[in-house]
C-alpha cells in the first residue's frame, strides 16, 4: 500500500513504513496523503470505497478529479481546508457531501495536517482523514426536526389561546409554520362543504395565487382525500403519479404534486376538513411528521370549539344583560322615591351577573383547559425525556429548557383561566390572618418595583400606612389573599407612571374587615370600571393579560367577600375589600419537597390514558427508571388488564370516554383486585376535596402538564417513604 517513491526516501525507517501500512490497512476511516501539486500519493482502501473506485484507479491521479464527482463545492472547500492547513498546521472537521444512487446523501468529516519527514523542509505535502458521519447527521437533523415541530406547537398552542385571535388568522399561520417546519412545497386546510361532496381550500402556503379560497376538490375525483375523513386516520400518498384517483385533480396537476400527507380536522364532534402538506418530489414521511401534522391539526380543532363556546357565552352574556336590565326598568317604575335601593339593588344584579358570566365561563374555560393541559402535558412530557438523553446538549439542551419554560408559560394561563371561574372553597389550605400583616407583606414584595426600580428611573412613590389599623382576624389561604392585594398595588403603580402616593387603611363593620386601597393616578372612564374584573379585558395590552383582576375576583368571592372599585377620571382608584370575620382555623397541608427517583425499585405499573402520547411518554419515562409498565388508552381496557393482573401502582386519567377514570376505581374497590397505590391524573380543575365527596378514593392527584418530579414526589410520598 505505501508506494515506492516513499519507500525510497532514506528518512523513513522500514519498521515505520510497516506500522504505517498495518494503519492504513486496520483503519476504518479513509487515509490520504496528496503532494502539492494535488496528486494522491497515498490512499487506503477505506478512502477509496468513498468514490467507489478501486485504490489502482485512484493513486497517483489528481484529487481534483475525485473532488468534482462529490459535490460542485467540493475542490472550493479543499482549497480552503489547505489554506487553513498551511497557515495553522492543522484543520479539524472540514464537510464534504455528495449523493449516492443507493443511499443517497453522505457526509464525509475531514481532518488535515501538513506530513513533516525529518531533515526535509516543508514539501506541501498534506495527511488526510476522511470519516462518514452520514449517521450523526441524520441523528442531528431528526433531533433538530424534533425541536422546531415542539417549538412550533407551543407557540401556537399560545396563540390559539389568546382571544385577539380568530381561526382564520390560526390556521394562516399553522399552515405557514408547517410548511416550513416540514421543508414541504404547499401546505393547506380544506372545509369540508354541506353535502359532504366538496372541500374548500380555506387556508394555503406555497399556492399560486388566486388559488386559496377559490379552489374546490370533489369526492368523485379525490376519493383518497375523502376517505381520509371518512376513516379519521391520518393518510400518506407516496407518489400520486400511480393513484389515479389524485392524478387526475386539477389542483395536484398544476402544482405538480408527487407526494402528499393528509390528517383531519374536527369541529366539534364531526369533521370540519382536512389538514394537508404535498411535495413536488418523491418524498418520505417520517412517523414523526405524521404525529406533527396530527398536534396541529388536533390544535386546530381546538380552538374552533373554544371559539364556537365563546359566541355561545356572548349570547348568553347579553341574554343575562338584557334580563338585569329589563328588572332595573321594572323596578325604577315601580318606585321613584327609592332610588338609592335601586342603586344598591342595580350593585347586588351587577355582581349577580358578574358571577353568572364566571360560572358560564367555567364551563367554557373548564372544557378549553382539560383540552390544552392535554396538549401541553405531551410537550411537556417528551421535552422532558429529551431534557433526560440530551440535556448536556449544549445547543440542544438551551433549546429543550425553552420549551420547557414556554410550556409552563402555558400551563400557566391555563391555571389563571380554571382560578377565576373557581368558585369553590378549599378550606384545607385556609389560616387565620391579620389583614394588616398581609398588606405589609404585600408592599415588601413590590418594593423593587415601587422604590428601588422607580427611584433608578428617578420616579418617587409614597406610601401611606397611616390609617392602617388593627382588625380582627379573617379566614383565609395566605397566598391567594397576597396576589389579590400585590395585583392592586401592581395596577395603582402602572396608573401613576410619572409617581404619586398609594393609601391604605382598615376597619371593620358588622363583623366585616374592610380594607382600602387608593392611588392617584389616571383613573378609569365609567364603561371601564364595569369592566375591569371580566376576564381577558385589559388597559394593558399587549403586555397585560387581563387575568389579575378576574383572578382577583374570583378569589374574593371563594373567600366569602367580596372586591369594589370607585374611580374618577384624572382623580385616582380606589379598591375596596371586605372579607368577614372568623373564628376558625385549618393548617395547610405541607407538602414534601420534590425528589429527583421514586425510593422503590421495580414497580409493576399501569397506566391509563385516553392519549396515547401520555401514555407512550410516561411508559418511556417509567420503563427507562427500571420499572415494568403496562398502558391502556380506555377504562374498558384497563378494567380487564386490572381483573387478569397484579399492579402496584395504576396512573389512571380523569375524563375519559365511556368509561370513565372514577368508573375505573370504583370497580376496583368492589372486586378486590385494587393496586396497592391509585393515582388520578387530569387536566381539570379536580382536587382531593372533589374526590373525597365523590367517594372515588385514590392516594394522590396529579395535573397535567406533569412534572416529572412533581410526579415522583407523589408517589414517593403515597408509598410512605421519608426524604433522606
Amino acid at each position: 500500500m505505501i508506494e515506492k517513491n516513499m519507500i525510497n526516501q532514506p528518512d523513513i525507517p522500514l519498521q515505520t513504513i510497516g506500522f504505517f501500512e498495518k494503519l492504513l490497512r486496520a483503519s476504518a476511516d479513509g487515509i490520504m496523503i496528496v503532494d502539492a501539486s494535488h496528486n494522491i500519493i497515498v490512499a487506503n482502501e477505506a478512502f477509496c470505497e468513498f468514490f467507489q473506485h478501486k485504490r489502482s484507479e485512484i493513486i497517483e491521479t489528481d484529487l481534483f478529479y475525485w473532488l468534482e464527482q462529490l459535490d460542485t463545492n467540493a475542490i472550493k472547500n479543499w482549497t480552503k481546508l489547505e489554506k487553513i492547513v498551511h497557515a495553522e498546521g492543522i484543520c479539524r472537521d472540514a464537510e464534504f457531501k455528495f449523493a449516492t444512487e443507493q443511499y443517497g446523501s453522505k457526509y464525509l468529516s475531514v481532518n488535515a495536517s501538513v506530513l513533516k519527514r525529518v531533515g526535509l523542509e516543508e514539501t506541501g505535502v498534506i495527511i488526510s482523514i476522511w470519516r462518514d458521519v452520514t449517521e450523526q447527521k441524520k441523528t442531528e437533523k431528526v433531533l433538530e426536526l424534533r425541536e422546531k415541530q415542539q417549538a412550533v406547537i407551543s407557540n401556537l398552542g399560545v396563540l390559539a389561546l389568546s382571544t385577539q385571535t380568530d381561526v382564520s388568522e390560526l390556521m394562516n399561520e399553522a399552515v405557514n409554520q408547517v410548511a416550513k417546519t416540514l421543508e414541504v412545497d404547499y401546505c393547506s386546510v380544506f372545509e369540508l362543504l354541506p353535502g359532504g361532496e366538496e372541500m374548500l381550500m380555506r387556508s394555503g402556503a406555497g399556492w399560486n395565487k388566486g388559488t386559496v379560497g377559490n379552489t374546490t376538490l370533489e369526492a368523485n375525483h379525490n376519493q383518497h382525500t375523502f376517505d381520509t375523513i371518512l376513516s379519521r386516520e391520518p393518510s400518506i400518498f407516496q407518489d400520486i403519479r400511480t393513484e389515479t384517483a389524485l392524478h387526475d385533480t386539477k389542483l395536484f396537476h398544476d402544482h405538480k404534486i408527487v407526494s402528499g400527507m393528509h390528517t383531519v380536522v374536527y369541529d366539534k364532534e364531526k369533521p370540519f376538513g382536512i389538514l394537508g402538506v404535498y411535495t413536488t418530489d418523491l418524498h418520505q414521511f417520517s412517523k414523526d411528521n405524521v404525529h406533527f401534522l396530527q398536534a396541529i391539526a388536533n390544535m386546530l380543532s381546538n380552538s374552533m370549539k373554544r371559539k364556537r363556546l365563546e359566541t355561545d357565552l356572548k349570547i348568553l352574556n347579553r341574554s343575562l344583560e338584557k334580563r338585569v336590565n329589563a328588572r332595573t326598568e321594572e323596578l325604577s317604575e315601580k318606585n321613584q322615591e327609592l332610588l338609592s335601593e335601586i342603586s344598591e339593588r342595580k350593585q347586588i344584579e351587577e355582581t349577580l351577573l358578574q358571577s353568572e358570566k364566571l360560572k358560564a365561563l367555567g364551563v367554557m374555560s373548564s372544557g378549553v383547559a382539560h383540552e390544552f393541559n392535554n396538549i401541553l402535558a405531551i410537550i411537556m412530557g417528551y421535552a422532558q425525556l429529551m431534557q433526560q438523553g440530551y440535556g448536556d446538549h449544549k445547543k440542544l439542551g438551551k433549546s429543550i429548557r425553552v420549551i420547557i419554560e414556554a410550556t409552563k408559560d402555558g400551563a400557566e394561563i391555563v391555571r389563571r383561566m380554571q382560578e377565576f371561574t373557581n368558585l369553590k372553597k378549599d378550606s384545607a389550605l385556609y389560616v387565620l390572618l391579620d389583614m394588616k400583616d398581609m398588606i405589609q407583606q404585600a408592599i415588601d414584595y413590590t418594593m423593587p418595583k415601587w422604590k428601588h426600580m422607580a427611584q433608578a428611573n428617578g420616579i418617587d412613590y409614597h406610601i401611606d400606612f397611616t390609617d392602617v389599623r388593627e382588625t380582627p382576624p379573617v379566614s383565609g389561604n395566605t397566598a391567594e389573599l397576597k396576589e389579590v392585594l400585590v395585583n392592586i398595588i401592581n395596577n395603582a403603580l402602572d396608573a401613576m407612571p410619572e409617581g404619586g402616593t398609594l393609601t391604605f387603611s382598615t376597619w371593620k363593620r358588622n363583623n366585616v374587615v374592610f380594607v382600602s386601597i387608593s392611588d392617584t393616578g389616571e383613573g378609569m372612564y365609567e364603561d371601564v370600571q364595569k369592566q375591569i374584573f371580566d376576564p381577558f379585558f385589559s388597559t394593558k395590552l399587549p403586555t397585560g393579560s387581563g387575568l389579575g383582576l378576574s383572578a382577583a375576583y374570583g378569589i374574593m368571592v371563594r373567600h366569602g367577600g367580596n372586591i369594589m372599585v370607585e374611580s374618577e377620571v384624572g382623580n385616582g382608584s380606589t379598591f375596596v375589600l371586605s372579607l368577614p370575620v372568623s373564628e376558625e382555623i385549618s393548617r395547610p397541608t405541607m407538602s414534601s419537597e420534590p425528589s429527583l427517583a421514586l425510593k422503590e425499585n421495580s414497580l409493576n405499573i399501569l397506566i391509563v390514558d385516553d392519549e396515547e402520547y401520555v401514555c407512550e411518554f410516561l411508559s418511556e419515562f417509567f420503563t427507562e427508571g427500571g420499572h415494568t409498565v403496562r398502558k391502556a388508552c380506555n377504562g374498558n381496557d384497563a378494567i380487564k388488564m386490572l381483573m387478569h393482573g397484579s399492579f402496584d401502582l395504576l396512573l389512571c386519567d380523569l375524563v375519559m370516554p365511556d368509561v370513565t377514570g372514577k368508573d375505573v376505581i370504583k370497580t376496583l374497590e368492589t372486586s378486590g383486585k385494587k393496586p396497592h397505590k391509585v393515582g388520578l391524573i387530569t387536566g381539570w380543575n379536580y382536587n382531593a376535596e372533589d374526590a373525597d365527596k365523590e367517594d372515588v378514593k385514590v392516594d394522590f392527584i396529579i395535573k397535567k402538564p406533569i412534572d416529572f418530579d412533581d410526579l415522583l414526589n407523589k408517589i414517593n410520598n403515597a408509598f410512605s417513604f421519608q426524604k433522606v
